[in-house]
């Protein structure tokens, strides 16, 4: 008779194997904002300023509601019969103007360093006689979870 070409489902899930965790950070997932990224012509040398840190201004959405969209993808989608599972944590923070300020003026800084075209870039610095920034932010965080965590009789491998 014939083999069969249909493959085989893997065996449900057996105590005997640790479920590995792992931590990562996908600061990419706000590039599909159009106030965080939005599109931009590149110079005559071919660089753009890319959104390094994902700080944005609230000048066009100042007092408005407004919907932020987030763009994740996935290596592999979770097998949640087989309890893998993902879990994202969005955290949202609120800065001010002088972090604001910094974090965009060394992001340009670290993309233009090593081009012998650019010109300097400043970091900007609030601190008297010195170099820095002082500032303050504020956090407000939301999860989004694939499949469930944790399962009775299911034995996690942290590795952070």
């Amino acid at each position: 008779p014939p083999r069969s070409t249909r493959m085989e489902p893997l065996c449900p899930y057996t105590t005997l194997f640790r479920s590995q965790v792992t931590m990562s950070d996908d600061g990419y997932a706000a590039t599909a904002d159009p106030i965080i990224a939005p599109e931009q012509e590149e110079d005559l040398f071919g660089i753009y300023s890319s959104n390094t840190y994902n700080v944005f201004s609230d000048e066009l959405i100042s007092g408005k509601e407004y919907d932020l969209t987030l763009k994740l993808s996935f290596y592999r989608k979770p097998d949640t019969t087989y309890y893998e599972f993902t879990h994202f944590k969005i955290e949202l923070l609120s800065i001010t103007k002088e972090l604001y300020l910094y974090l965009r003026s060394y992001a340009a800084h670290m993309q233009t360093r090593d081009s012998f075209f650019s010109e300097p870039v400043l970091v900007y610095s609030n601190v008297s006689d010195g170099l820095g920034v002082v500032g303050a932010r504020v956090s407000s965080a939301a999860t989004i979870e694939i499949g469930e965590y944790p399962v009775e009789g299911v034995t996690y491998q942290y590795e952070f």
